[in-house]
């Protein structure tokens, strides 16, 4: 008799076809020495259009939105055709995180003139891996960490979209088996101020010592809070790759519109930096 399959076992990828437009979806790109991941958005097809890109790309692809870029005042296609980045599609859904390696990006258009961009896998099943190996970005500023009524203030020393690391400041004690709240600060350089981004539950998760002496504690931050962390996160890289840092803090109803226009930016700047 064959052997049931395991639930665990299944688990451990996901084809590309079997993601669903209520998962959270984004694209990492990787140049040298740059990595910067961004949101994308599921495109719904009709059953034409379906079979016109199945077709083309076999039972390996997954239909996203448009991204687009304004020039002089019009909305232009972005094809990344020839670029030099390599790309990772990432799908998070109830059961996980999955990944697709040296994905394509292509922009397709259908017979009817519609247009779209085709996420294509060279492998179509995904692996399931470990969320905190997401994207992150040094921080080393001075924050609070709010614990019923105690406040603590920490160094954030770096930030991803699931958690964080801080070493203490001040001497009040801090609940380690107890949920925080983290008042998260950016600063702004046109008004010359900081601001709070929000506040972010979190659980300290790990500690350790660093090779000055100081604890570094290490957390893990609240599921609910993953999709707005990864958008400031990617504004954030944004911001250091095309060296600007006139972007406000990610507002919670963004249009996805904008990020696309950004990213498009921050791809050309790997692109460049890369060949110089």
């Amino acid at each position: 008799m064959k052997k049931k399959q395991s639930k665990s076992t299944v688990e451990k990828k996901l084809h590309i076809k079997k993601v669903r437009p209520e998962d959270h979806l984004s694209i990492v790109a990787m140049g040298e020495d740059k990595k910067l991941e961004f949101e994308v958005t599921y495109a719904e097809l009709t059953p034409e259009e379906e079979a016109e890109l199945a077709t083309k790309y076999s039972n390996a692809f997954l239909p996203i939105e448009l991204i687009v870029q304004e020039f002089e005042g019009k909305e232009k296609a972005v094809s990344f055709a020839g670029h030099s980045s390599i790309l990772e599609f990432i799908a998070i859904n109830p059961e996980g995180v999955y990944k697709w390696e040296h994905i394509q990006l292509i922009k397709y258009k259908f017979d009817n003139g519609k247009m779209i961009h085709v996420i294509v896998a060279l492998l179509p099943e995904g692996e399931k891996f470990n969320r905190r190996r997401g994207v992150r970005i040094d921080i080393d500023t001075r924050m609070e960490l709010e614990q019923g009524d105690n406040k603590i203030e920490v160094i954030v020393r770096d930030l991803s979209y699931c958690g964080f690391s801080f070493t203490k400041v001040s001497e009040d004690s801090l609940d380690f088996t107890k949920a925080f709240l983290l008042n998260l600060i950016d600063y702004d350089p046109k008004s010359e101020k900081t601001y709070s981004v929000g506040r972010f539950a979190g659980k300290v998760h790990r500690q350790r010592e660093d090779e000055n002496g100081n604890m570094v504690y290490g957390c893990i931050l609240a599921e609910k809070h993953a999709e707005y962390l990864q958008k400031y996160v990617a504004m954030k890289q944004m911001e250091r790759i095309s060296k600007k840092t006139e972007y406000k803090a990610v507002q919670k109803n963004s249009e996805s519109q904008f990020w696309k226009e950004e990213v498009v930016d921050a791809l050309n700047g790997l692109k460049v930096e890369r060949n110089h």
